[in-house]
């Protein structure tokens, strides 16, 4: 006796996800670079060219001074390292700028997750939303 196969081929597709922002994501990686690790990294490597050239460090901004027996690299690294302390006001320095970038990633995501909640239309969280909103 034959029987009847019984395979059942679905045609329901997973939803499909977002696609993500990943120029967004770059960015955010960026910063959270700088918040985390990237000033210590910095200022580890220019303190080590400090030592090896007895360089002058000005007590009263921090930044390290440089010579002309530095190569391209070292300077670089000293610039980076100079960049990143809170310096009394003299214009905008790089360290000035990487919390207001953490602040805009933060905002512009919030468009993105209030975006999506009104999409997937969950009750719950449109009350959360316009809460928020008021």
């Amino acid at each position: 006796m034959d029987q009847p196969s019984s395979t059942v081929t679905s045609t329901a597709q997973p939803a499909a996800k977002p696609k993500r922002l990943l120029s967004l994501d770059a960015l955010r990686g960026f910063d959270m670079f700088w918040i985390v690790s990237g000033e210590g990294i910095f200022h580890g490597l220019a303190n080590g060219i400090k030592e090896d050239h007895t360089l002058v460090q000005n007590p009263y901004d921090w930044t390290i001074a440089t010579n002309p027996g530095l190569s391209l690299f070292e300077r670089i690294l000293i610039g980076i390292s100079n960049q990143l302390h809170h310096s009394p006001w003299n214009g905008f320095t790089f360290y000035d700028l990487i919390f207001p970038l953490f602040i805009f990633i933060s905002g512009y995501l919030c468009l993105f997750l209030i975006r999506s909640i009104l999409r997937i239309k969950r009750p719950e969280m449109l009350q959360q939303v316009r809460f928020i909103m008021r």
